[in-house]
């Protein structure tokens, strides 16, 4: 629990839930300096009924309880990198809800398909499209079984290392352009300009 990861973000969306009258359950792992705080926070705000901090633990313990969640909200800034923990929380057939700004977000979410994105800028559109899911079931389970699906079917190790091999082969022997893959593991990252994500109002 450290700045760039905005845990305070996820307490903030469970406020506007709990008075909004949904039942949850929030749970956060990890530890940080932010940790007390946080702690803080959810006392402060009446949310120990619905928010549980449970602190750092194995990495499979964190995987069961990805598979045991059905809504994962990753609320890193543009600090976090790729952010491998989207690839985990998706082949955990988890309906993620991803700040835009994170390395992995634009390549791995089609947004309103596998997952959501939200606008880095606008704490509003985080909050509506975690209603949606709750509100839409049907929608929140086709949108974890395409999430798993992108990890099992494109996004797989082996899949990786054959198109890493045929990449390098192509580059060696002067045949890579035009780039041979279109979208996925080794294909070619666009530059995305600041804030290139609007938040939409469709949903």
């Amino acid at each position: 629990m450290i700045d760039l990861k905005h845990p305070e973000h996820a307490i903030g969306v469970a406020k506007r839930l709990k008075a909004d009258g949904y039942q949850f359950t929030l749970r956060m792992i990890g530890n940080g300096v932010l940790e007390e705080e946080m702690r803080r926070l959810v006392e402060q705000e009446n949310l120990t009924d619905c928010v549980e901090l449970l602190g750092a633990m194995k990495p499979e313990q964190v995987r069961e309880y990805m598979e045991q969640s059905e809504i994962f909200l990753f609320t890193s800034d543009r600090n976090e990198g790729w952010g491998a923990v989207l690839n985990e929380s998706m082949n955990a057939a988890c309906a993620v809800v991803a700040n835009s700004m994170i390395g992995a977000a634009p390549f791995l979410v089609q947004h309103g398909e596998n997952g959501y994105l939200y606008d880095d800028r606008d704490p509003e559109d985080l909050y509506r499209r975690v209603k949606y899911l709750l509100d839409h079931a049907e929608a929140r389970k086709s949108m974890a079984r395409k999430a798993y699906r992108t990890m099992a079917d494109e996004w797989n190790a082996e899949n990786a290392a054959k198109r890493f091999v045929e990449l390098c082969e192509r580059m060696l022997g002067g045949a890579y352009k035009p780039f041979p893959f279109a979208d996925g593991v080794c294909s070619k990252a666009p530059i995305l300009r600041n804030y290139w994500f609007k938040a939409r109002k469709e949903r």
